[in-house]
């Protein structure tokens, strides 16, 4: 009796196991601007502004988040843009994620927006981190591609952007909710007996 009830515990733990798994692989690409330039990326109006090796300074001012290059944006008098199209999944729950640091502190005025398909998600004046900040956004995909774009303008100085990144978010299957509803339900009956 008992490797009867072993049996479907682990047939229903196995069923949660892989119902709810999802790829994990970036979508954006060159989030971290590692090729050295804008790769993978739509500029419009972006002047004074570039791809930055942090490898040439010595101050800890001009870092990277993480590997050795960043964006360095610095428009001076109104909007620039930096887009990107990604292959996204209608309904799919995606999380975009960046880091963003202002380059020198009280370098105002700057400015700093998100669009997911043209919507303004945000829109940020006069950002002071003095050290790179997650921002984190979740979106629903309505069409097979999303562009993903960024507004900046920093007249005195410049916003430093790295390590942007979408990934799609697990949501759980009816399945797997059936299974966990299962599970409880073995661990239950097995408790008692």
């Amino acid at each position: 009796m008992k490797i009867g009830s072993s049996f479907f515990l682990t047939a229903a733990i196995t069923v949660i196991g892989a119902s709810t798994s999802i790829a994990q692989a970036a979508i954006i690409q060159n989030g971290g601007f590692e090729t050295g330039d804008f790769t993978g990326w739509t500029t419009s109006d972006l002047t004074y502004s570039g791809v930055v090796d942090s490898r040439i300074y010595s101050s800890p001012d001009l870092n990277s988040h993480s590997g050795n290059y960043y964006a360095s944006l610095g428009p001076i008098g109104s909007i620039g843009f930096l887009s990107q199209n990604i292959f996204t999944t209608v309904g799919q729950t995606y999380e975009l994620n960046l880091f963003l640091k202002n380059q020198s502190q009280n370098a105002f005025p700057n400015q700093f927006q998100i669009f997911i398909n043209g919507d303004n998600i945000f829109n940020e004046i006069n950002i002071n981190p003095l050290d790179y900040t997650k921002y984190s956004f979740n979106f629903i995909a309505t069409a097979a591609s999303t562009e993903v774009k960024f507004g900046v303008r920093n007249d005195p100085e410049h916003l430093f952007l790295d390590d942007v990144n979408v990934i799609p978010i697990a949501v759980p299957e009816p399945l797997s909710l059936g299974g966990i509803v299962v599970a409880g339900a073995i661990g239950l009956w097995m408790k008692r007996k």
